[in-house]
């Protein structure tokens, strides 16, 4: 069995959960830097993976960088994965979560201006770090009066299906794999100003659409060109970092959107405008990227 397939079960997850729970901040610190050191010593499936996405994002990085960067990313993953279970469910206050999810400076009135034009905001984002946690966070640093629709990746694994059921439990949270009757939830909800969240890095199938991320052709989801095209919300990019002790979400301002009457032209226009935001984040931290699919093929 691949380790990818491994991590796909249910059963690693809810391990993961219990040890979260029971095991004290730095205990958890050292299983997370065992998991490391053992992704980096057996070259399993993800670690080819891990490589060749950070090839890509980091061309320019000597094999001792890389390979630092390979073990921060599976350190980070192990980490996101054990504060995200170690806070998760717990009603607890963004700030004393341990480590605290905080705004960055500005990232709130960026995402309110976007939220106050009044047709709904259409935020998408990228694995970058505790991406479940910061998601988790959202609604309580915002405290806007409206649910977040969170659409995730189509016939989830059965992890997925279990973290889904966990992001669930803070209240103002609806999960909804992707599908027909829930991307017409998601433009009813727009249309009525609420806000939908969706990740766009991450290769799904053979109906994603041809771009160019990080200057490589490659296929990523585009469905949230036909979201804006029907429901005319503001776009923003988002993304969690760690950064000095605690996570940080920050917001893009409200994208200029291309409308010229030319679709052909303004999707391609767009989806470079989206792109080179995510590249922005990405290159902030690309031993934080936890993007374990192949997205250049």
């Amino acid at each position: 069995m691949s380790a990818k397939k491994f991590f796909e079960g249910e059963g690693p997850a809810r391990l993961a959960l219990t040890i979260a729970r029971i095991c004290p901040r730095w205990l958890g610190g050292v299983i997370c830097r065992l998991f490391a050191i053992v992704g980096v010593l057996v070259k399993t499936d993800l670690y080819a993976v891990i490589t060749d996405n950070l090839r890509h994002v980091v061309p320019e990085a000597s094999p001792r960088a890389l390979a630092l960067m390979r073990y921060r990313v599976f350190y980070h993953a192990a980490r996101a994965y054990y504060d995200f279970f170690h806070n998760v469910g717990r009603g607890k206050d963004p700030a004393h979560f341990e480590p605290p999810v905080r705004l960055a400076p500005g990232a709130q009135e960026r995402l309110m201006a976007a939220y106050n034009r009044g047709n709904g905001v259409l935020v998408l984002g990228c694995h970058l770090s505790n991406f479940d946690l910061g998601g988790e966070a959202i609604p309580m640093l915002l405290q806007l009066p409206t649910h977040y629709q969170y659409l995730s990746i189509a016939n989830p694994t059965p992890s997925m299906q279990f973290f889904n059921r966990l992001r669930e439990s803070q209240p103002g949270i609806r999960i909804t794999p992707v599908s027909p009757a829930s991307l017409m939830q998601a433009v009813r909800h727009l249309k009525r100003g609420g806000i939908v969240v969706t990740g766009v890095d991450r290769p799904i199938d053979e109906n994603d659409e041809p771009v160019v991320f990080f200057g490589q052709a490659t296929r990523l989801p585009c469905g949230y060109l036909r979201l804006r095209r029907l429901t005319g919300c503001a776009v923003v990019v988002t993304a969690a970092r760690y950064v000095q002790g605690h996570y940080e979400i920050d917001f893009t301002d409200a994208l200029p959107w291309s409308e010229t009457g030319d679709p052909a032209y303004d999707d391609e226009v767009n989806k470079r405008t989206v792109l080179a935001h995510l590249e922005a984040f990405i290159r902030q931290a690309p031993d934080q990227w936890m993007m374990f699919v192949r997205v250049w093929r």
